[in-house]
């Protein structure tokens, strides 16, 4: 591509699209309200959004979205299942873009 700017957003669609499509929670069960649940939906002062997606095998993605423009190295975010968390898409990587 001509500009880097325009690669690092190919990069995060192509990316973006490949997640969905082979995360069956984030699309199976988008006409039940099984397939939806909210985690965090009222944190005004971090901006921040948490929700979980499931599949009909109750497999699930947590969803982060930080739309404050700060980094957060560390977030407490209070789960159902608790365990160890993998990130798998951050808009922030420097193949996006970010720093």
């Amino acid at each position: 591509m001509q500009y880097p700017k325009h690669q690092f957003l190919n990069n995060y669609i192509k990316d973006l699209n490949y997640l969905y499509s082979n995360s069956p929670a984030l699309w199976k069960l988008d006409q039940s309200y099984k397939g939806f649940s909210w985690i965090e939906a009222d944190d005004a002062s971090r901006n921040l959004y948490v929700f979980a997606r499931y599949d009909d095998q109750g497999n699930g993605n947590l969803v982060v979205l930080n739309f404050s423009g700060l980094f957060y190295q560390k977030q407490n975010i209070l789960v159902q299942v608790p365990g160890k968390y993998e990130i798998v898409l951050h808009s922030e990587d420097i193949c996006y873009g970010g720093e």
